[in-house]
């Protein structure tokens, strides 16, 4: 892939209620490349013909060249909530009072010129950490050989790669101790790092990306969901949640993770012991440890008596 350069970090407005609507009630197109930004709360971004680099405003982090084969990036980054269960109480539109957000990091590779008609294929990674840059060759080898058929899409899971980080910041992350305070202090988010949650991710994104219902996409236009490994679990849990019949027409399921039969705490037969022997030692520390962990002490004591 060609080099990734730095530009300019543009100063984001205060946006008002009216401009923090819907996405797709306030821009036609979300991968709009004009040269007068396109403002909103869900979406910053636009293409700087003069470098002919890709901004993202307010964010200012990703800037994307074009690559080789004549295959084109473009980044972009959305806002969804930290914890959906919370969002989906209150209205939708309520999101900067009513519950914290995280952005998530999203990325397209194109031959220019087609991509607002190729058909979509969105790869979803297996591992519990992998970045969507690890697939980089193997997206621009799609669109390179389909010769803009084909557009592939891929999105940094929440707490992976370019995504909000639920745990520590990367500012602070080769600092132990301050991460540890960190986590102490911010510990309520950890819990929201579900498989649940990263779905509900996938299908606001995809939202954005097609628009409600499919609105920005051509009637011929198909949009594809491959996942590998992991990434097949959480494809499962997708088909499983999603009540949007029409968001995707066909998932790709590689290397499947059966729902049913996998259990990855078995892959080590020791982790009971290890974690009877951690808890056993938290349940001494009367002042630090014992008491933020009684349910998982109690389980361990049950456990231990069996």
């Amino acid at each position: 892939m060609g080099e990734i350069s730095a530009g300019s970090t543009p100063v984001e407005p205060q946006l008002t209620q009216q401009q923090a609507e819907w996405l797709w009630q306030s821009n036609p197109d979300p991968w709009a490349t004009t040269e007068t930004p396109e403002w909103s709360r869900q979406m910053r971004f636009y293409r700087d013909y003069g470098t002919r680099n890709y901004v993202g405003l307010g964010v200012g982090i990703w800037i994307g060249t074009e690559t080789k084969d004549n295959v084109y990036a473009q980044c972009m980054f959305i806002n969804v909530p930290i914890d959906w269960n919370e969002a989906i109480t209150w209205a939708i539109t309520n999101w900067t009072t009513c519950t914290e957000t995280m952005q998530i990091f999203v990325k397209r590779y194109f031959l220019l010129g087609h991509e607002n008609s190729s058909h979509h294929l969105w790869r979803i990674p297996g591992g519990g950490s992998l970045p969507i840059y690890v697939m980089e060759n193997e997206a621009i080898s799609i669109v390179a050989t389909q010769h803009g058929l084909i557009s592939v899409y891929a999105t940094d899971k929440r707490s992976v790669g370019q995504s909000s980080l639920l745990e520590c910041p990367s500012s602070i992350m080769s600092n132990f101790s301050a991460c540890l305070s960190y986590i102490e202090q911010n510990r309520y988010r950890l819990k929201h790092n579900t498989f649940t949650n990263t779905v509900r991710d996938i299908q606001y994104v995809l939202d954005v990306i097609i628009g409600h219902n499919r609105h920005y996409l051509k009637s011929n236009q198909r949009v594809i969901l491959m996942g590998s490994s992991q990434g097949t679990y959480l494809l499962q849990r997708y088909l499983h949640l999603t009540t949007n019949k029409q968001q995707v027409d066909a998932v790709i399921l590689d290397s499947i993770v059966p729902t049913d039969i996998i259990t990855l705490i078995e892959f080590d037969p020791y982790i009971n012991y290890i974690l009877l022997d951690l808890f056993s030692r938290c349940s001494q520390d009367k002042q630090e440890c014992s008491d933020r962990f009684q349910i998982q002490i109690q389980c361990m004591h049950f456990i231990h008596i069996k």
